[in-house]
């Protein structure tokens, strides 16, 4: 599920100060991944966690103070980074191990047993540092996975399985917020991660559709209840109106327009693309209709 909040801010003239924003967040990340879980760490490296951090910085009363370090992979060259000792990005460094870790589980889950029983060996100093550093953090996310996988693997409820998936996205997104932070902004920041997190989870289900379906895997679009062809366009349409809704509403101090770049045009450019392709909703006609331009 890792990849799709890649953002397209294209190469215009205009955004070139959004580029730069979320190159600095990236190299952040990037750059705190390496110094807390060495060079295996910077492989966990993924846009959902810097647009999530993007998110929690925007929030925050203080902008973090530029600093300048050495790449986390050529040495040599040297780039701009907040100051990522910040809790902020301490704590999306362990979420990015940890959601590494969960990919790799529910890849050899589904039967990818050799090439994933090795990455998950190869993962396992980085996840016990994690373990070390962010008990808690370790403890609350890899419960709420395994009640989620649990439910996979005995319940044919869509909606149960997404209750759960809400319920683990929650504890998650709840994480990198500042403790300070008052319940009206918690509230709304709490439900734009979850209806992220829940459109990730839409184009993951919907690009594996036809491949869960030959391999007899899990999809959640093959449960009892869960919508069919049409009803899945309509309901990422929905799920897309609400995103726009929540980012326009989110009380933001700064980066408004890198966070509608990509949470609103971003998402909705990816969604055409996925849907796009997916030979399985048969009517395109009904792609261009419901997807906002």
């Amino acid at each position: 599920m890792i990849g799709y909040m890649k953002p397209i801010l294209g190469n215009q003239p205009g955004k070139k100060k959004m580029r730069r924003t979320y190159r600095i967040i990236y190299c952040s990340l990037c750059r705190c991944l390496r110094a807390e879980y060495g060079i295996r760490g910077v492989v966990a490296l993924n846009y959902e966690l810097v647009s999530l951090v993007l998110m929690s910085l925007a929030l925050q009363e203080d902008e973090p103070q530029e600093e300048w370090h050495s790449c986390s992979i050529m040495p040599y060259l040297f780039v701009k980074t907040f100051n990522y000792s910040l809790p902020v990005f301490k704590k999306a460094a362990c979420l990015s191990i940890l959601t590494v870790w969960g990919e790799l589980k529910d890849n050899y889950r589904d039967g990818q047993k050799f090439r994933n029983k090795a990455m998950l060996w190869l993962f396992d100093v980085p996840k016990q540092k994690a373990v070390l550093f962010w008990p808690d953090l370790y403890y609350g996310f890899s419960n709420r996975l395994m009640q989620y996988y649990l439910l996979e693997d005995t319940s044919n409820s869509y909606l149960d399985i997404m209750s759960a998936y809400d319920e683990f996205l929650s504890f998650s997104v709840g994480y990198l917020l500042n403790e300070n932070t008052n319940g009206f902004v918690t509230e709304n920041y709490l439900m734009l991660g979850r209806m992220l997190g829940r459109w990730i989870y839409y184009m993951d289900a919907i690009e594996d559709y036809e491949k869960d379906m030959r391999k007899k895997g899990f999809n959640p679009f093959l449960l009892e209840n869960a919508p069919k062809g049409n009803e899945i366009v309509e309901e990422v349409n929905e799920l897309l109106m609400h995103i726009v809704s929540q980012v326009k509403r989110l009380p933001v101090r700064r980066y408004r327009n890198l966070l509608e770049e990509i949470c609103i045009a971003g998402l909705e450019k990816r969604t055409k693309m996925v849907l796009g392709k997916s030979t399985w909703i048969k009517n395109e006609q009904i792609v261009e209709n419901y997807i906002r331009r």
